[in-house]
This record gives C-alpha cells, sequence and structure tokens, in this order.
C-alpha cells in the first residue's frame, strides 16, 4: 500500500510480569523514555496490569481502548461508559500520567468529556479497514480486516484530532506523521503533540530525522521571540 500499511499483528510476548521484572528495570528511563500500553475488556485485568507497570519508570502509562485487531467490544461506538470507567481504575491505581488511546469509531462526544482529570493526553489508533475501504476486501479478511495507518489514514485520524481539540483541553497527539510537511499541517491548526507508526516500515530514518528538525525549528522560533 502506498504511503501507509494494514497489519493484524497481535504482538506476542512472555507477559507483563516477565517485562515488569527482566526488562523494565534494565531500560535508563533517561535514554530510553518509556510509554506503556495496556488493554483489556476486564477493568479488574487492567486494574491489576497498572498497578505491575507501577514498577517501570514511565512517561506515561496509555490504556488502549482502540485496537482494531482485537476482538472485543471496546471498539464500538456504543461503549463509551466502559471506556471512561476503565480509564477511571487505570487511573485510582497508576502512579503515572494516564493517556486513552481511541479510535476515529468512537463516540468522542460521549467519551472525551468525561476524561477531564483523568486522562493527561489522548493518542489515535489506526483505522479499522472497513472505514476506509467500505467497498473493497481486505487482504488480511481472515484476521477481521486490520488496521490502516500512515498517509493513507490522514483523512480519518487527522480530522478525528481536530474533533478530539474541540471537544477538551486534554493534549491531542495527532498520528499518521508521514512527511514533515505533515507537522507543519497540524501544527498550523493548534495540534501540539505527534506519533510515528507505519511510517518507520518505509522509512525507518524518517523519524528521527524529523524530529530533530522540529526541535530545531521550535528552538529557532523561541530565539526570534526573545
Amino acid at each position: 500500500m502506498i504511503g501507509g500499511a494494514v497489519n493484524a499483528v497481535g504482538l506476542t510476548n512472555p507477559g507483563i510480569n516477565w517485562w515488569a521484572e527482566k526488562i523494565g528495570p534494565k531500560v535508563d528511563p533517561k535514554k530510553v523514555p518509556l510509554i506503556g500500553s495496556i488493554y483489556s475488556e476486564e477493568i479488574e485485568e487492567l486494574r491489576a496490569m497498572a498497578f505491575v507497570m507501577n514498577k517501570a519508570e514511565l512517561v506515561a502509562l496509555e490504556f488502549n481502548a482502540s485496537c482494531p485487531n482485537t476482538k472485543g467490544n471496546l471498539l464500538s461506538a456504543s461503549n463509551a461508559t466502559q471506556i471512561i470507567r476503565s480509564a477511571e481504575e487505570i487511573k485510582k491505581v497508576s502512579r503515572h500520567p494516564v493517556w486513552v488511546k481511541l479510535s476515529v469509531v468512537h463516540d468522542a462526544k460521549k467519551i472525551v468529556p468525561n476524561l477531564k482529570g483523568i486522562a493527561e493526553a489522548l493518542s489515535i489508533n489506526s483505522v479499522p479497514w472497513e472505514k476506509v475501504f467500505p467497498n473493497h476486501t481486505s487482504p488480511l479478511t481472515k484476521y477481521d480486516g486490520g488496521g490502516v495507518s500512515g498517509r493513507i489514514a490522514q483523512p480519518f485520524t487527522w480530522s478525528f484530532a481536530l474533533e478530539l481539540q474541540e471537544l477538551t483541553h486534554i493534549p491531542v497527539i495527532a498520528p499518521s506523521i508521514w512527511n514533515f510537511s505533515d507537522i507543519e499541517k497540524l501544527r498550523a491548526e493548534g495540534i501540539r503533540a505527534f506519533s510515528f507508526g507505519s511510517v518507520f516500515l518505509c522509512h525507518p530514518w524518517r523519524p528521527t530525522l524529523y524530529v530533530r528538525r522540529y526541535r530545531k525549528q521550535i528552538r529557532t522560533q523561541q530565539g526570534e521571540a526573545r
């Protein structure tokens, strides 16, 4: 797919306890700032995972309520109440700032106003295949279609980012960055945080290049402001 990717990857590993005991403590947070991400349909399981992640030095703990590659019920416009309650319970347990990762298929008007005082940032997931290509069969149909990301997802993820920004003062992290000009376009709309995803697959050097260029641009602007 030109300018993006579709994936249906369910990442596997030995488990959260193994990571918290064997991997997390070995990572220098000053050199490699980490953001944890947890998902579950069960609130008690989310609480347990958030508690385990308290062992790690994290920038934030993200509640992923939006993975298109799961068969749960969170990825539904009708599940606003469950998402809000899950985020509340994570907040009670976690010593880290809590982020909530939403999907373009969620009812943002029902969810976002109720995250005030709970979420310290909002991120956005890849877009379900059927949302982007409603009249085309996914090459990953046997895995329920997968999620679309990258430049081809921008019309969906960017409009959603701007919708979120209108609904709240919680910082919104806009995804689907592909070219440096994408950052400039989103900054013009008031977005101040960005994430990189499938661009790593096709152009793995771009994110580092863009971050360095962006930081230099900000420093220059701050110098001019003085």
